[in-house]
């Protein structure tokens, strides 16, 4: 994923980059911002962001093998984070979203909101939006150690 992460930057002749991530792919895109230097910040859409709490919750099998975020948290405290959640998500309920932000913090930097009429697939369009709005201006506010190296939140 970092080389694709790679070969994408170049082809925009970026310096940073923001990830986002659907489900697991939230924590992917966590993951992934734990191994790199470029990452200016990290959006997740109903996010499994634990994945150890989200077997518990469903009572299923740990995922024994699988990368854990909470092995590096730390590099996450600087790095503006905005975590979505559907108040109708039985996936990715919201409660475990937030039991991520109270345990996995304390984050310099990072929001959440829950989508009253969303769930883990359905919702989203009709918000997405204010969401991306919501997500700008607060990512923006918490920008200054990019700011200072002369990038911008876009």
């Amino acid at each position: 994923m970092s080389r694709a992460v790679d070969q994408l930057k170049q082809r925009a002749g970026a310096q940073s980059i923001a990830l986002a991530g659907h489900s697991g792919g939230a924590t992917m895109a966590l993951l992934l911002a734990q191994r790199r230097e470029d990452v200016r910040a990290v959006v997740s859409i109903a996010g499994v962001l634990d994945h150890g709490a989200w077997t518990d919750h469903h009572g299923v099998t740990p995922l024994k093998q699988s990368l854990r975020i909470d092995d590096q948290a730390h590099k996450l405290a600087q790095l503006p984070q905005a975590h979505f959640a559907g108040a109708r998500d039985r996936v990715a309920p919201s409660t475990l979203m937030r039991r991520f932000i109270r345990e996995y913090g304390p984050f310099a930097c990072v929001m959440d909101r829950v989508a009253e009429q969303a769930d883990h697939q359905n919702g989203w369009l009709a918000y997405w939006p204010e969401l991306l709005a919501w997500g700008r201006e607060r990512l923006a506010r918490c920008a200054a150690p990019w700011r200072a190296s002369g990038l911008q939140l876009r």
